[in-house]
């Protein structure tokens, strides 16, 4: 039998958020729908589970202990509806600053 892990609290919200394949240029634009700080829900797009992603998106509040800022990331989406809402897990997360 598995240990059973807690799921991070997620946050509902709706923000724009950029994404593309890693290693591709070219960005497209969708909503993030929740937030923890393991990962993400956002869509629609027609992701499936398995694809690398850059994820770019401003948090505009402090999550848990996260503070707000533009964060670049990397992540596994790991699951997909047929309505191409994705859930992708964090693997590599940075802030970038803004001058």
């Amino acid at each position: 039998m598995q240990d059973h892990v807690p799921r991070a609290d997620r946050v509902t919200l709706s923000l724009p958020i950029s994404y593309r394949l890693t290693g591709d240029d070219e960005w497209f634009q969708t909503r993030l729908l929740n937030l923890s700080t393991s990962g993400l829900m956002f869509g629609p797009t027609t992701l499936t589970p398995g694809a690398q992603v850059d994820l770019l998106f401003a948090l505009p509040f402090p999550l848990e202990t996260e503070p707000p800022g533009t964060i670049i990331s990397l992540a596994h989406v790991i699951h997909a509806t047929a309505t191409g809402t994705v859930g992708a897990r964090f693997e590599k997360r940075r802030y970038l600053v803004e001058s």
